[in-house]
């Protein structure tokens, strides 16, 4: 038999009575006919129905099977006889029961159940709602609200789902409850936010960043006072841009469907921004805000972008396109004076009035950033589609603070919450607000229950980087230091620093002009050396045989007489195979007759007694100057092709000019690796005459994928070839190649220092903040006076629970990254 029928016949042996109809599990009486179906109640077996009823006068909801004698057919505890009696201790009964409505249904995980209710009658005061909230379960209410959280699944497909399993069992459509689920879940995502409803502040329920800098939360007290070169471990991160996708129709209004908690969280409040607005129509998208470098929604961070709005009582200082994101933005940065480094797709753009915009604002929103601590830069990605002019001066690379920050992280979050884009586009105002809060809250708590071991990996991968970014950096300079001088460097740097303050002076990051007829320039090189080269090939092939059999004759005759004159004892210390190239050597082709060379021997014994004088260490001087010239013909392959590749990207197009820019690149790219394998022959003779010494360091062994000029990645290695560059004051284009490559490998050995002590001090804010959490929550704990002890309880618990969840989540922090001494070892080296 097949191991699929086995389990086949498995699954079938359920659909019988098995090993347990011949009496009650409960009562052992005979022929007992119900059980609990699917087998929810593990090892229950099959019972009479008194017994049935008493196994489950606590579990309302499972569904019942009876047995005719043939098969199975479903059954309700309803239809047994069982009633619920909410609001009485377990096991008491009341004395004036007051039944429910006989169509009372409940929406349970595995269906629609109809349900008797019998409320309590003895104690009138306590309305039968509440009642219900404190007996009967939220399972259903939890299950869909994980389930639209992190699938984004619509209420909808939850209770469609819920439906056929309930016709699946009783072969009968239950009671339309969709719209009961719609209005009860709007209510849970709002009370499951909120710790208390009176009195609560804008933003006040939104999940924060730990690792964010919050002040009077994780920043040490006198962080102000903090040396200006490390101002930028305070600085906050964040994130703008808008998304097209989480599109909403016009099928309610805020009167009708008004959203409950009206800016508790991570939209703006709408009064005040429909008020700025001035005009609300359909196919609102979402404008928002997080923290850049961890992805939090920002609290009140989030508002709708209108298409085809009038602003009819804005200035015309106002630019309609950025009305929207200037209230966004403001409001989820009120309240901060702390420096802020803004990441905007357009920030370029939207910078450029941002402060004139600002003055409308000014009245409506507590602003407190100023011009001085607000830096707008545009995310690495987005920047091949933005003008040359745009590219360094709002760069993440050359903008001192930032460490390894790339500014993208909100594309990343609205990859996740586009998925409820089809839920969301149908909803009310009030219910698509709720529905999204609820979804952005539950993104920055997943966040938050695994940001302390993201951080660690990040830091990991840092101290690596830094490391190597450093030891590269480091030796570019010795290299350069040498070849250009110190105060060439000193003048690099003050370049530097002269552009970080005012970007309207020369950015040393670029080169000049470089794109200018860089194709051209480089076609007319690539074509004098052809020329050269067909000159040369007209002189041999416009000869005659005679001619050319001469010549070989001539050069073989020579290579012997050379080779008998300097080496006259080769022929002693060469193993048969190479006797046979001096004995038999080919004539019809004298051109490859085989010439050794002194660095062909084994070692330096051989070389003296079988060379005349010491002519191998000629070799190795003129090996040396070979393999330094193949390396700087291969410098100047890789500069060349840098300026055609980038001068192609941005100016040609069309497949003709296309066609003949990569035949240039072709071309460049075949005599880069004609000159690496010259390389490498001469640096393997000059290893085998010197072996290994201090040489080494400046002729290293030259790998493939040797690092191109003016790269743009922080984690691209420097390539050693660039260590030791001998500058021509001829060459002004490779002076500024040099210039642009060292300042930029300056500015990556900085920023991984930089990213090293941003990621420790975000590690340790993150413990901060759970310490300081943990208080808060503490701090709640009997606020509330005149209610009931009970109730006073559950405060309390609800409070402990979080405080201890805190704790421990900072005890985790302080063990995880405290105790590593090879952390702490490496941390010492940075």
């Amino acid at each position: 038999m097949a191991v699929q029928d086995e389990y086949l016949d498995d699954t079938i042996y359920v659909e019988g009575r098995g090993l347990n109809g011949e009496s009650c599990a409960g009562c052992e009486s005979p022929n007992p006919v119900f059980r609990c179906a699917d087998e929810e109640c593990v090892g229950l077996g099959m019972r009479c129905e008194e017994c049935i009823i008493k196994a489950h006068q606590y579990l309302p909801f499972h569904w019942i099977e009876e047995w005719d004698g043939e098969m199975f057919w479903t059954q309700t505890l309803k239809s047994l006889g069982l009633h619920v009696q909410p609001g009485h201790k377990a096991g008491s009964a009341c004395l004036f029961p007051q039944p429910a409505n006989n169509s009372f249904a409940v929406l349970h995980t595995n269906g629609i159940h109809q349900v008797n209710i019998n409320f309590r009658g003895c104690q009138p005061d306590l309305a039968r709602c509440m009642q219900l909230l404190r007996t009967c379960t939220f399972i259903s209410l939890r299950q869909f609200h994980t389930f639209s959280c992190i699938a984004k699944i619509p209420a909808y497909d939850y209770y469609k789902g819920l439906e056929t399993m309930t016709e699946n069992r009783t072969r009968e459509k239950p009671k339309d409850l969709y719209r009961t689920l719609l209005q009860c879940m709007v209510e849970w995502r709002h009370l499951k936010m909120c710790n208390g409803v009176v009195g609560t502040k804008p933003g006040e329920l939104a999940v924060e960043c730990p690792a964010c800098p919050q002040p009077d939360q994780n920043l040490p007290t006198d962080w102000r006072h903090w040396p200006a070169d490390l101002q930028y471990l305070f600085q906050k991160f964040v994130a703008l841009d808008a998304n097209f996708r989480l599109r909403n129709k016009l099928v309610s209004s805020q009167a009708r469907n008004p959203t409950l908690g009206d800016g508790f969280a991570y939209f703006v409040p709408y009064n005040d921004y429909i008020d700025w607005v001035k005009r609300f129509v359909d196919q609102a998208e979402i404008r928002g805000c997080c923290c850049g470098r961890h992805g939090f929604w920002l609290p009140n961070g989030m508002g709708d972008l209108q298409k085809g709005e009038r602003y009819e009582s804005i200035t015309s200082t106002i630019d309609v396109r950025y009305c929207n994101m200037d209230y966004i933005f403001a409001q989820a940065v009120k309240g901060l004076d702390c420096m802020i480094i803004l990441s905007y797709d357009i920030a370029c753009q939207w910078g450029q009035k941002f402060w004139v915009r600002l003055e409308e604002l000014k009245d409506k929103i507590d602003f407190c950033i100023t011009e001085d601590n607000l830096i707008f830069l545009v995310p690495k990605f987005h920047f091949p589609v933005h003008l040359p002019s745009c590219q360094a001066p709002f760069s993440f690379h050359f903008t001192p603070g930032c460490g390894e920050t790339h500014g993208e992280v909100i594309e990343e979050n609205w990859a996740v919450s586009n998925k409820a884009a089809s839920q969301t586009k149908e909803m009310g105002p009030g219910n698509r607000a709720v529905t999204l809060n609820d979804i952005f809250g539950h993104h920055n708590y997943r966040l938050l229950q695994n940001l302390d071991k993201l951080l660690g990996q990040w830091l990991l991968t840092a101290l690596h980087q830094a490391k190597e970014q450093s030891q590269g950096y480091d030796r570019f300079c010795e290299g350069l230091e040498m070849n250009v001088g110190k105060d060439v460097l000193q003048k690099w740097q003050f370049l530097v620093e002269d552009w970080e303050k005012d970007h309207q002076k020369p950015c040393p990051y670029e080169t000049s002009n470089e794109d200018r007829n860089s194709l051209k320039k480089v076609e007319i090189q690539l074509a004098k050396e052809e020329h050269e080269v067909m000159v040369r090939g007209t002189m041999v092939h416009t000869s005659s045989a005679t001619v050319f059999l001469v010549l070989g004759i001539d050069i073989e005759q020579r290579q012997r007489q050379i080779e008998g004159t300097f080496m006259p004892h080769l022929r002693d210390f060469l193993s048969t195979a190479q006797r046979s190239h001096l004995d038999d050597p080919d004539t019809n082709m004298p051109e490859k007759i085989k010439l050794f060379m002194p660095s062909e021997l084994d070692n330096n014994s051989v070389r003296n007694a079988a060379c005349a004088g010491k002519i191998w260490e000629q070799e190795s001087q003129l090996r040396h100057g070979e393999a330094i010239d193949a390396l700087n013909t291969v410098r100047q392959g890789l500069r060349a092709r840098t300026l055609t590749n980038n001068f192609k990207l941005k100016n040609i197009t069309g497949q003709r000019h296309n066609t003949r820019a990569q035949g240039v690149l072709r071309q460049i790219d075949l005599g880069i690796n004609s000159n690496k394998i010259r390389y490498r022959y001469a640096r393997n003779a000059l290893f085998r005459l010197w072996g290994h010494g201090d040489w080494e360091k400046k002729l290293q062994i030259l790998k493939d994928g040797v690092a191109v000029v003016a790269g743009d990645t922080g984690k691209r290695t420097l390539s050693w070839i660039w260590y030791n560059t001998s500058v021509d004051p001829e060459d002004p284009e490779f002076q500024d190649a040099l210039r642009v490559e060292w300042c930029k490998a300056c500015a990556w050995s900085l920023q991984w220092k930089e990213e090293v002590l941003l990621l420790c001090e975000e590690i340790r804010r993150m413990r901060e903040f759970s310490l300081w959490k943990a208080r808060w929550w503490r701090d709640q704990i009997g606020r509330r006076e005149g209610i009931s002890k009970e109730l006073q309880e559950g405060m309390t618990a609800y409070a402990l629970q979080h405080a201890f969840f805190e704790e421990k989540h900072a005890e985790l922090v302080r063990k995880r990254y405290e105790e590593d001494e090879e952390l702490a070892a490496d941390m010492e080296v940075i």
